[in-house]
């Protein structure tokens, strides 16, 4: 059915470093990438981070401020 109102429509969430191993069980497989949840790490870790949206190294914040303005 798809995502709604801008949230995936599966999300991970895995509760320690020991659950970590299963991770490989819940990807898509053959369906590909866009079919992936989104996977949450341990958010009471010091760097936590969701890679999925966070912005590339190489995208600065003022080039995406002018991206917006476009």
């Amino acid at each position: 059915m798809g995502g709604r109102n801008d949230v995936p429509p599966h999300i991970l969430t895995l509760s320690g470093k020991s659950q970590r191993q299963y991770e490989e069980y819940f990807k898509s497989a053959f369906l590909g990438a866009e079919y992936d949840p989104l996977v949450v790490p341990d958010p009471n870790s010091k760097d936590f981070k969701l890679p999925d949206l966070s912005l590339p190294k190489s995208m600065t914040l003022e080039r995406l401020q002018d991206r917006r303005s476009f």
